[in-house]
Parts: structure tokens; C-alpha cells; sequence
């Protein structure tokens, strides 16, 4: 009896998986749970793309706000959604379901009347204080933010951490990162589908105060959508009500788990080097993308000089690439694997940065550029975010604390970027091959074109690593009907045969 329990717990000591042959060969999801599942994160991008691609358009060019205070507006939502994240990470893996819901579904949920309750008033002119100076209003923007980035974090958390607990399998966790992103570019394509015929009635016309209407429609609009696809997920897409040590006790007293099972604690993290690398490399990813979504439009009107329909037409062009891109994720990622196919992603991306530079006034370039951007941002973004479920493996009791913290990194970065851009551009309108001519063609190849190198570093440190492989690891070792036993070295502890 003694070798037999060795045998049945060295695998974990070596920090190889212990998953049984049923969980290694785990069927897959159904498709209609995917799309199911898909449809939960929809709301957040509605408003994600509205928050990066109009925000600064909306009140630089509409409400004439300082450009710096807006910069400012920024780094607050983004500051508050990265501490948010992390809190929610946390309390998220310690806290139980409530209202008959999961304890992901019960976070979601909050979330998403945050969301809806905030996110409106932020793309109105203020109720009250409509003519009172920048400073009075910012206050008054700043606290729907705050209330809007809190609930945002809690449905972008809760939503990436329901894909360990879907499914066991790499390829699946793959399909369900490609899905979600196909909602989230879709998501993107409403959004300016809607923002340029809204704004093609008078496309002769400078964007100015007048245009406000049609940011308040298009932001109503937006959160009736957002809405509908939320309830269409709380229905039809349910959560196991269990992901605790507690619950696999009890399955392994109804003889579903018979295996040595290891497990990390939000503390655990801190000690593995794997989990700094992907953060980095996430962060880079996001830094990409939000940066490039945040100044094309600006790029458009003020250095390429086009219409101000193109501000829509642009990013449509975008998203319509990264669609087509999420289509064959999941088979290139299999074909090649997902470090090579994360290189693939970072050349695309850094030719667009690099082109960018190039394109002339009035010139139609844009749209080439446009589709290396779609095309490479897809492929980073999936792939970032295949690794990090391979980092987590079968550890989904604390996936939401991994998650909130790669998230906090990646919006501290981008806020402050943001900030930081936005200081030089007051600095240097009027100094540089006139007004913003040549600003934002640095921007976004110095910092996009900045964010795929760090990545690329980072991805070469952790090439030559097995993701998922533990530094260090605690071992839950369901043997008896008693407390469970967290152990260093199982295989001194005296155990029961069985």
C-alpha cells in the first residue's frame, strides 16, 4: 500500500500535472455555452471602446476640456480599475456566490449595474455644472468614473476567471479566449458601425459642441446593448458552485477525485518567476492596444487631416481584421503553439508602428495600416492571455487574484502613458511640423512600437520554460473524511491506505 501511494502523489511533488486520463481528455464545451459565455464580457467592451477611442476626442474636441485634465481623467478610471481588479481578484477566489449564483456570476452581476448606473453620466455634460470651470467638473466626472471602473473590474474579472473552471483543456481554454475577443472586436464594430451613421449626417462639418447629441445617443445606445447581452448571459451560461479546496473534499468523498491535488494561494504568486514574465508580457500587450485604439482617432483628424467620419471608419477597419484574425487562433495556436505564434503577433504589430510614420496626408494608407494593427493586436492579445491560463493550469482557486494583478499592471501603464502623452502634447503643440503633425505619429510608433519589443524580451526570457511548472507549491491531499492537509512533502506524512 505504501509504494501505491507514492506512486499516486510523486507526480505532484515533481510539479507535474495530477489530473486523471478523463481530465486530460476533457470533452469540450458545448458551443452554445461558448457563445453563451461570450456574450458576458459584451457590455465591458461596448463601454471599453467608447472609453479609449472617444474619451479624449470627447472632451478635448467637444466639451474644449484641457487636454491635460483629461489625460488626468484617464489615469484615474485606469488607476481605480487596476487596484479594483486586484481587490476583486482576491475577494473573488475567498468569497462565496450569493442570490443563488456562483461566486463569479455574483461579482459579475455587481458589476454590472455599476456599470450601468456610472457609465452614461461620463459621455453627458454635467447636469449641474455644465458652464463651471474644468476643474469643478472634473470632480464631477471623476466620481462616475471611479463608480464605472470598480463595476468594470469586477465583470472583466469574473469573466476571464470562469475559463479554468469551464474547462480543463488548453485547446478549449484557446477556443474560449478566441470567442471572447470575437465578442469583444464585434462588440468594437457596433460600436463604430453605430458612432458613423450617427455621424455621417454632416460629415462637412469640424467636430465641436455641437456634436454632444450624438455622444449622449450613441452612449444610450451602447448601454441598451450592453445590457441585453449581460442578461442573456446571467440565463443561459451557468457556474459550477464549487471551486474551493472545501468542494474537492467533497468530491473526493463521492469518489470523483482520487488524486493528489496542488494548490496556490494568492500569497503563492509573489514566489513564482513565471508570473512576473507574463504580466510584463500582458501588460506590453494591452499597452499595444490601447494606446494605438486611444490616438488613431486623433491621428486621423489631426495629422492625416481626414474627415471626421473616418474617426469611425478607421477603427471599424480595425476590428474588422481582428475578427477575421479570431477565426483561426485557435488552429494556428495548436499548429505552432503559442510562444511562436505570440512572435508572429509581434512582427505584425511593429510593422504597423513602423508604417504608420510614413503615411502621408489625405492618403488612404490609413486603412493598411489599419488591418496590421487589427491583425496583430488580435493575435498578441489571445495569445497573452492563452498563456496566462496555462499559467494558472488547474489552479483556479486564486485565477481571479492572477488576473486582477496582470490587470493592474497593464492599467497602471496605460494611465500613466497616457498622462505622460498628454503633458508632451501641451507641451509641444505649436512646435512640431505644426500643431500636432507629427506628435501623434510618435506616439503611436514610439510607445505601441515600445510595448511589442518589451513583450518580445520578456517572451524570449520565458521561452525556453514548461508554463505552469511551479517554483513552489502547496499539496491538498483528499485522503480522509477529515479538515484537509496542506503539506510541503506529502509523501513523509503519514496517511491512511486506502
Amino acid at each position: 500500500m505504501a509504494t501505491e501511494k507514492e506512486t499516486s502523489i510523486n507526480p505532484v511533488a515533481n510539479g507535474h500535472s495530477t489530473n486523471t486520463n478523463d481530465q486530460t481528455q476533457e470533452s469540450s464545451v458545448p458551443f452554445i455555452r461558448k457563445l453563451a459565455f461570450g456574450c458576458g464580457h459584451v457590455f465591458n467592451d461596448l463601454a471599453a471602446s467608447m472609453w479609449f477611442s472617444y474619451l479624449l476626442i470627447y472632451f478635448n474636441k467637444v466639451l474644449n476640456f484641457n487636454s491635460v485634465l483629461a489625460g488626468y481623467l484617464m489615469l484615474a478610471g485606469q488607476i481605480c480599475d487596476g487596484l479594483s481588479t486586484t481587490f476583486v481578484g482576491i475577494e473573488s477566489d475567498r468569497i462565496n456566490g450569493c442570490c443563488f449564483l456562483g461566486k463569479r456570476k455574483s461579482w459579475h452581476l455587481v458589476g454590472t449595474f455599476c456599470v450601468l448606473l456610472s457609465f452614461p453620466f461620463i459621455f453627458n455634460p454635467c447636469i449641474t455644472c455644465d458652464n463651471e470651470p474644468d476643474s469643478i467638473q472634473l470632480i464631477y466626472y471623476i466620481s462616475f468614473i471611479l463608480v464605472f471602473q470598480f463595476g468594470w473590474a469586477n465583470v472583466q474579472i469574473s469573466h476571464l476567471s470562469l475559463i479554468p473552471e469551464l474547462t480543463k483543456n488548453k485547446h478549449e481554454r484557446v477556443s474560449l479566449n478566441s470567442i471572447r475577443y470575437a465578442f469583444t472586436v464585434l462588440s468594437n464594430l457596433a460600436v463604430y458601425i453605430i458612432f458613423w451613421i450617427i455621424f455621417n449626417m454632416n460629415v462637412g462639418e469640424k467636430l465641436g459642441r455641437k456634436d454632444s447629441g450624438k455622444f449622449e445617443l450613441l452612449v444610450f445606445i451602447v448601454t441598451g446593448i450592453g445590457v441585453f447581452f449581460s442578461f442573456t448571459f446571467h440565463i443561459l451560461s451557468p457556474e459550477k458552485m464549487y471551486s474551493t479546496p472545501v468542494a474537492a473534499e467533497n468530491k473526493e468523498q463521492e469518489g470523483l477525485l482520487s488524486c493528489t491535488q496542488s494548490i496556490m494561494t494568492w500569497k503563492d504568486w509573489w514566489y513564482e518567476p513565471q508570473f512576473y514574465m507574463i504580466a510584463v508580457i500582458y501588460m506590453a500587450t494591452r499597452l499595444f492596444l490601447n494606446i494605438s485604439q486611444i490616438y488613431l482617432p486623433l491621428y486621423v483628424l489631426d495629422t492625416i487631416q481626414l474627415n471626421k467620419k473616418y474617426i469611425a471608419i478607421v477603427p471599424l477597419v480595425v476590428y474588422i481584421f481582428s475578427f477575421l484574425t479570431t477565426l483561426i487562433m485557435k488552429m494556428v495556436n495548436s499548429t505552432i503553439g503559442a510562444k511562436m505564434t505570440f512572435v508572429i503577433g509581434l512582427i505584425i504589430s511593429l510593422s504597423f508602428s513602423i508604417w504608420i510614420l510614413f503615411i502621408p496626408i489625405n492618403s488612404m494608407q490609413v486603412f493598411g495600416a489599419a488591418a496590421f494593427n487589427g491583425i496583430g493586436g488580435s493575435v498578441i492579445l489571445i495569445t497573452s492571455l492563452s498563456l496566462t491560463t496555462e499559467l494558472i493550469a488547474t489552479n483556479t482557486e486564486s485565477a481571479a487574484f492572477v488576473y486582477g494583478s496582470l490587470s493592474l499592471v497593464d492599467k497602471c501603464a496605460n494611465g500613466i502613458a497616457v498622462v505622460v502623452i498628454q503633458h508632451l502634447l501641451a507641451m509641444n503643440t505649436g512646435n512640431c511640423c505644426g500643431d500636432c503633425l507629427c506628435d501623434n505619429r510618435l506616439i503611436l510608433f514610439v510607445v505601441p512600437g515600445g510595448a511589442a519589443t518589451i513583450g518580445f524580451i520578456f517572451l524570449c526570457l520565458l521561452g525556453p520554460q514548461k508554463i505552469g511548472v511551479r517554483k513552489r507549491t502547496k499539496l491538498y491531499v483528499p485522503y480522509t473524511q477529515n479538515t484537509p492537509t496542506e503539506s510541503s512533502n506529502p509523501i513523509n506524512n503519514q496517511q491512511p491506505n486506502v
